[in-house]
């Protein structure tokens, strides 16, 4: 089967505007757009920047929009036509890299006790055992930002709302016995900002439960 690439290069040193590459490529059936990605690097333009870590025990690397759908790469099946480009609303470091070191930090920036408490658990041992599943549920996190990228209320503004990744955070956070807390307005407000309109959890590669669980926590804990 013939594939249709168009890829989304931009190198913000030398130019603040995006262009498209196109590709014709040869793809069998069942392969992924993370292959396609790695034979144009490997084979036409090795200048390509893109990111992955299949098999590196850190998955979510390869998160990437085609045809406008944040999903992960190396799970998105071809299609007779592919435009690949960087997740939505996040800042390039060139081509289909984000500054996912940026988006973290920006994140801990507007949410001083995220940044206090940044591990919830060393252990699935210290897990209280009557929360024990609760936990995991909200444990599987790949950290692939899709969540970030399609919420439409997330602002990179100085001040914006911590999204729905620095929720799941909380709801981790809310369940550790070791971290003491009264819960204030300030940390009413962060939750009061999602408008629960289940973009995220809808997105999500890891399954709808778990951030549809960890808001929902949140919610009943403000009440």
């Amino acid at each position: 089967m013939e594939i249709a690439l168009k890829i989304y290069r931009l190198d913000p040193a030398q130019s603040k505007s995006a262009v498209f590459d196109e590709h014709r490529i040869q793809a069998e059936k069942g392969e992924t757009v993370l292959g396609l990605l790695e034979k144009v690097s490997e084979n036409i333009d090795p200048t390509l920047a893109f990111r992955f870590a299949c098999g590196k025990v850190k998955c979510g690397e390869c998160s990437v929009n085609v045809n406008g759908i944040p999903c992960l790469a190396c799970e998105k099946l071809v299609e007779p036509e592919i435009t690949v480009e960087p997740l939505a609303g996040m800042p390039v470091i060139r081509d289909l890299v984000v500054d996912r070191q940026k988006v973290i930090e920006d994140l801990c920036r507007r949410s001083p006790w995220l940044s206090k408490h940044k591990k919830p658990f060393e252990t699935l041992g210290d897990v209280p055992s009557s929360g024990l599943q609760t936990y995991i549920k909200l444990s599987g996190c790949y950290q692939c930002l899709i969540c970030q990228s399609v919420c439409p209320v997330v602002s990179y503004e100085a001040d914006g709302f911590i999204g729905p990744l620095g929720l799941l955070w909380m709801s981790q956070r809310v369940m550790d016995p070791r971290i003491q807390f009264e819960w204030d307005e300030r940390l009413n407000a962060m939750v009061a900002e999602c408008i629960e309109c289940e973009a995220c959890w809808k997105a999500c590669p890891a399954g709808e439960e778990m951030l549809e669980k960890s808001i929902a926590l949140l919610q009943l804990k403000k009440k």
